[in-house]
């Protein structure tokens, strides 16, 4: 349970940074 948690984690703060790389 907690890999997967922290998986969703890393996928969402790699998504965030692309976002912000593409707003930028």
């Amino acid at each position: 349970m907690k890999k997967r948690l922290i998986q969703v984690m890393i996928m969402f703060t790699l998504l965030l940074t692309m976002a912000f790389s593409a707003d930028a």
